[in-house]
């Protein structure tokens, strides 16, 4: 059970980080040529915590949990996940020229 549990928790994740690129993309090729960088930032920060807000409150009750444990069991699952994924977004490239 704990394994589908992850499982589900990842996917969600993986959706949220697809969003959050696609976000960064909409900003920088949208929202900053139309209203600037001081504004599209903060607007694009904004439209990213609905985003993640909406996809958490879909996707909650899909995972089937109501203890606090597990529901802290996902918060750090994210967070780990998150901070794997800031601290090696910036390697990622540099392979990928050295290759």
């Amino acid at each position: 059970m704990m394994l589908l549990l992850t499982v589900k928790i990842v996917g969600i994740w993986v959706l949220l980080a697809i969003g959050a690129i696609m976000n960064g993309v909409v900003r920088d090729k949208l929202l900053a040529p139309l209203i600037g960088e001081r504004l599209s930032l903060p607007l694009s920060g904004v439209l990213l915590y609905l985003l993640i807000f909406l996809v958490t409150l879909i996707f909650i009750p899909f995972l089937a949990i109501s203890s606090p444990c597990a529901f802290f069991y996902v918060g750090i699952i994210w967070v780990l996940l998150t901070l794997a994924f800031e601290l090696n977004s910036e390697r990622i490239p540099r392979c990928l020229k050295r290759g």
